[in-house]
């Protein structure tokens, strides 16, 4: 029977399909939402309706409805009791701030109507965003933002039953809080001044643990320092993200003897290597990448040749002019043929290293590909660019060190500066050293600032599990969502997001911008420099813990960022030209990092390749 008469006797029956992963789990919450939404019956007619009813009960409808709509409706508003300066109704307001990600600023020119974001593009004047770039995930950040799931109130142990009392009768507006919510605080306030804060106090904060994402915050890092030189200087802070700069870092350390960082001008370059580096979506400052290569592209002549050595689909392996599919544990062996069939440490240990890889082993119908990729590169000495993942393991990138130093490509296409402030060259050792911590028992408070290893952490380590099992006396997260970490806590605390923050932030090129707020945070937030702040009692002063308005204003925020900077930079005019300027410019001049020379240890990549 052919596929055709089989297809005609035998009716394939139809798919099914789920408009949401709500409707597809279909929970009790999710059945209690819908019917909300579409009460039982309101689709269907009731039995036995003739014409003759149906038009009466519409002739009546209408008439009540004309009787409700001769009463004026009520709206109570709050007016200005003095307008902001420059603030017209109806007319776009437009703002420069700062965005984080991984870390690292990413400028960006915020538009607000009324007093909400609405639309966010690259600041030009910013070296991330030139011409004032943008990506996909710089968009979602207005959804995340307004996200209904964010977490809404804070939580604490006692009064858990209650945490979620707002969801059950519909949420305030913006900036709104319940009266619980406001106890909470009062409870942690409370808490401070009790018995175990006493005691973290007493012991100068050995047995606290802190963990947090990489963040290039020069204010942040002051309140650390602050912290860590203050009441607390035993306490112990962890860095942590799933998607870190390790592999990077470590590989940069093994060729050139020290952490350095990389960046690349792929406008300069004829020729481009990407050795499983989505870096024109993903990876390393994606923006730019994709500004510089997208310009060069546009021309008419001239163009670049981008070469794509990747395991899975990426967005620059779409774009590339050739896309090679390798498997992952294979591309470390097509680095090492490249490097050998261009020469690199011929005569010495490297070149005897990468000898006993043959590019041959890498041929596609019978076209040897890397020696095709080589004899490009060496054509483009100079003009190329060869880049590692940042899934690679670093022996790949500092045989891309290796390679770009035998092109001279190093200060042309190839710039090294020193790795920005607050980013770790191993996050998994920070996690590793905190989960010993666990396993000992000497960690008693725990504090979770925007992170979430009990999802993210390495599976190996069994974080959540050991969590739970070794939970000190006191664990607190704070954070956008009540996620899988914030579960297994004592206290929850809703963060603000970046545009709801007052802040600061460096670009990958140490370029310093502000971040400021275009509204006031929605769900009461607080960001990791007020809480971390707020944990200093020295930079309380003579205020009560109550005094300070976390999740209520911006105002403690501000504060902070504008003396810090005030200290830092000494500026005799500093709150009529240097802040003013700083805050309407979204960039701080001359605060990039210089570039640095660097050479490849020969030797030690040798030893690299051979294990």
């Amino acid at each position: 029977m052919s596929s055709t008469e089989m297809n005609q006797t035998q009716p394939q029956a139809p798919g099914t399909y789920w408009r949401s992963l709500g409707q597809l789990e279909n929970s009790e919450e999710f059945q209690q939402i819908l019917a909300r939404e579409f009460p039982e019956g309101i689709t269907e007619a009731p039995d036995e309706v003739s014409r003759r009813g149906f038009l009466g009960a519409v002739a009546a409808s209408v008439a009540l409805a004309g009787m409700a709509s001769c009463r004026k409706p009520e709206t109570k508003i709050l007016p200005f009791t003095k307008r902001p300066e420059g603030f017209k109704p109806g007319i776009a307001q437009r703002y420069a701030t700062t965005l984080t990600r991984g870390g690292y600023g990413i400028g960006v020119l915020a538009k607000s109507n009324d007093g909400r974001p609405t639309k966010l593009d690259g600041n030009p004047d910013h070296p991330s965003c030139p011409g004032g770039g943008s990506d996909m995930r710089l968009q979602a950040e207005l959804l995340q933002l307004y996200d209904t799931n964010r977490s809404r109130g804070a939580r604490n142990p006692h009064s858990a039953q209650h945490a979620h009392a707002d969801d059950a009768h519909g949420h305030g507006g913006h900036g709104a809080h319940d009266d619980h919510e406001v106890d909470v605080w009062q409870e942690f306030y409370d808490w401070l001044e009790g018995d175990d804060a006493a005691d973290l106090l007493n012991k100068q904060g050995q047995g606290l643990h802190v963990v947090m994402p990489p963040s290039t915050s020069p204010t942040l890092l002051a309140a650390v320092a602050r912290m860590k030189g203050g009441s607390f200087p035993k306490a112990q802070f962890h860095t942590w993200t799933a998607l870190n700069q390790d592999q990077a870092l470590q590989g940069a350390q093994l060729a050139f003897g020290k952490p350095m960082a990389a960046h690349y001008d792929y406008g300069k370059a004829d020729v481009i290597v990407s050795l499983d580096c989505d870096f024109l979506a993903t990876e390393g400052d994606n923006i730019k990448s994709a500004s510089q290569w997208g310009r060069r592209r546009a021309q008419a002549t001239d163009l670049n040749r981008l070469y794509m050595v990747e395991s899975i689909f990426s967005t620059t392996g779409t774009a590339a002019d050739h896309r090679f599919r390798t498997k992952s544990g294979d591309i470390a062996g097509v680095a090492f043929a490249l490097a050998g069939a261009l020469g690199v440490g011929a005569g010495g240990s490297l070149g005897g290293a990468l000898g006993a890889h043959d590019a041959a082993a890498f041929e596609k119908n019978g076209k040897k590909w890397v020696e095709a990729i080589a004899n490009d590169l060496q054509s483009a000495a100079g003009k190329s660019i060869v880049v590692a993942g940042a899934t690679q393991p670093p022996v790949v990138h500092a045989i891309a060190h290796a390679i770009n130093e035998k092109l001279g490509n190093l200060g042309e296409t190839v710039t090294l500066t020193a790795v920005v402030d607050g980013v770790e060259a191993d996050c998994a050792a920070q996690l590793r050293a905190l989960t010993s911590a666990l396993e000992a028992g000497t960690c008693e408070a725990l504090i979770f600032l925007g992170s979430n290893p009990v999802l993210d952490a390495p599976a190996d380590l069994g974080f959540g599990k050991l969590l739970a099992e070794k939970k000190p006396k006191t664990t607190i997260h704070v954070g956008l969502y009540e996620d899988e970490t914030a579960h297994l806590c004592d206290w929850h605390f809703p963060m603000a997001h970046d545009l709801e923050s007052w802040g600061d932030a460096r670009a990958m090129d140490g370029t310093v911008s502000m971040q400021q707020p275009l509204i006031a945070p929605l769900f009461g937030g607080v960001s990791p420099l007020e809480f971390l702040s707020f944990f200093n009692q020295d930079n309380a002063g003579d205020a009560t813990w109550e005094d300070l308005p976390f999740g209520r204003d911006t105002t403690f925020g501000y504060a902070l960022v504008k003396q810090h900077w005030q200290e830092a930079t000494g500026a005799p005019d500093f709150d009529a030209a240097w802040w003013p300027k700083a805050l309407h410019e979204g960039v701080v001049e001359g605060t990039g990092l210089a570039a640095e020379r660097g050479a490849v240890n020969a030797g030690a990549v040798a030893t690299a390749v051979t294990a």
